[in-house]
């Protein structure tokens, strides 16, 4: 009874949903800010309809909203009318909810709560991108070149590129940038959360000198955030994949699109799927008790695909941290208490040895990704 009124309300909202254009949008800006207490009064004002997250800091702001399409045209307007000083030149991102498993999700309440999509929040911070150490000072424009995708395409190439994924190691795990034979060399941050990447990236500021060096992420802030790191640490200038793998997979064509697998975004589409799969069937994936050091196929918990997650379990998540884990049908239903990431798996007393990275089926240890056709390498 109970998932036949679930179901009544999820059909309900539907086609609620059909009759009206729906979106989600995403922005930043890294722009001076002198009161962000008065930024979020503002911001909350010309918010009225909408539900998502913003963040405000003396940095700037990073937003993901979602609502009524035609209200976000509204806000984009607004804010680039009220505040251009903040958000003349911000480059907002807005997608139209458009085939039933995007529409559906929006429906979701479990989803939607787990994402921060049940309300509206505005929230003061020290800073729009957690590193967790004193603001940093941003990179001269000069030091930061902007590439587009064909630009991107090109370096990707580039036997003396070492390109960045400034995401964490779930979000890679699931989709990731593929290199041409003999191209960049690529690194994926064996990192839980972005706290962890200043840490990661002094690790590799040496062998980082040795190559051009290359960022990307979602939308941009992390990156962003990353390339003025790495320019105050090395005194080098760095390249960013502007806007991110979103713009990218928007702008390029799906014959020449080099980004495979589905990318993680923060808002109850959950993932948005590439062109081209990974082949996550011959890699290790669970991280689960049962099936470490096994080539453990990966499934509907792994990635937030293609069921209705209405009618699907919850992700799995790590007992410790709730962070999200790769896990099969098996381990995530029967054993969820034994999930560890592999952070948590290394410190966690009932798991001393157990190491989560051998059953991913990356080198995360290292933290290096050997070129070639990665399609067939990944998790």
């Amino acid at each position: 009874a109970t998932l036949h009124k679930s179901n009544i309300l999820v059909n309900c909202c539907h086609l609620l949903h059909n009759m009206r254009e729906m979106g989600i949008l995403l922005y930043y800006s890294y722009a001076a800010v002198d009161n962000p207490q008065k930024l979020k009064s503002w911001l909350e004002s010309i918010s009225d309809g909408l539900v998502g997250r913003v963040r405000i800091s003396k940095e700037g702001v990073n937003g993901t909203l979602g609502g009524d399409l035609k209200r976000l045209e509204q806000y984009v307007e607004a804010t680039r009318q009220g505040m251009p000083e903040i958000f003349a030149q911000v480059d907002f991102k807005l997608d139209e909810l458009k085939n039933d498993e995007e529409k559906s999700r929006i429906c979701d309440e479990r989803l939607k709560k787990e994402t921060g999509f049940d309300a509206l929040r505005h929230r003061v911070v020290d800073e729009i991108v957690t590193y967790r150490q004193t603001v940093l000072p941003r990179a001269k424009v000069q030091d930061i070149h902007r590439l587009d995708h064909s630009q991107w395409d090109k370096a990707l190439k580039l036997p003396q590129a070492l390109v960045i994924d400034c995401r964490n190691r779930y979000e890679s795990s699931i989709g990731r940038f593929v290199c041409p034979p003999d191209g960049a060399q690529v690194i994926y941050p064996d990192t839980r959360c972005t706290s962890d990447m200043t840490e990661w990236l002094a690790t590799i500021a040496q062998e980082s000198l040795k190559k051009s060096i290359y960022l990307y992420c979602t939308g941009g802030v992390r990156c962003e955030r990353a390339a003025d790191f790495l320019v105050q640490s090395l005194q080098t200038p760095v390249s960013i994949l502007e806007g991110g793998i979103v713009n990218y997979l928007k702008a390029t064509s799906e014959q020449d699109c080099r980004f495979f697998g589905r990318l993680f975004v923060f808002d109850p589409r959950v993932s948005i799927q590439a062109p081209q799969p990974l082949d996550y069937s011959l890699q290790s994936c669970c991280v689960g008790p049962n099936c470490r050091g096994q080539k453990t196929p990966v499934c509907d918990y792994c990635l937030p695909s293609i069921q209705s997650s209405e009618l699907a379990p919850p992700r799995p998540r790590c007992v410790r941290c709730r962070v999200l884990v790769l896990a099969c049908n098996n381990c995530a239903s029967s054993t969820p208490h034994l999930l560890y990431c592999k952070t948590c798996s290394k410190s966690s007393s009932s798991q001393p040895q157990q190491s989560v990275h051998q059953s991913n089926g990356i080198e995360f240890l290292s933290g290096v990704v050997p070129t070639g056709d990665l399609g067939r390498e990944a998790p």
